[in-house]
């Protein structure tokens, strides 16, 4: 299971990473569609020093739960079985806000698991 990319944080993005034997020391295979069929992606928003970052942080927990709470209930179904089979640890596929305060504002990062659909 893939960790960073296009996420920030040291968090799993969804893709799972099979290295084929013929690209062992070439490069990555990655697989969008195989055992877990969905991705994480994260969206930032940043707030002012001074703000209300609590009420902030409460604002976009309710609709990231409103938006992908059912992809993330079905994502948890699907991540038990990929922990089973690739003997991975358990982690949490639900709607996360983490907050960073960096020399501008603070930055909420809001990480969600997004559905995929792939035509074969």
């Amino acid at each position: 299971m893939e960790c960073g990319q296009w996420v920030n944080a040291d968090l799993y993005n969804g893709r799972i990473v099979r290295i084929a034997n013929s690209f062992v020391f070439k490069e990555p295979v990655f697989n969008y569609s195989g055992d877990f069929p969905f991705l994480w992606d994260e969206i930032m928003v940043p707030i002012k020093y001074g703000s209300d970052y609590r009420l902030a942080r409460q604002l976009l927990e309710r609709v990231a739960e409103e938006v992908v709470g059912d992809y993330a209930r079905s994502a948890e179904a699907a991540w038990r079985d990929v922990a089973l089979k690739y003997m991975v640890e358990r982690t949490t596929v639900q709607p996360t806000v983490l907050l960073i305060a960096n020399s501008n504002w603070l930055e909420f990062t809001c990480g969600m698991s997004w559905t995929i659909s792939c035509a074969v």
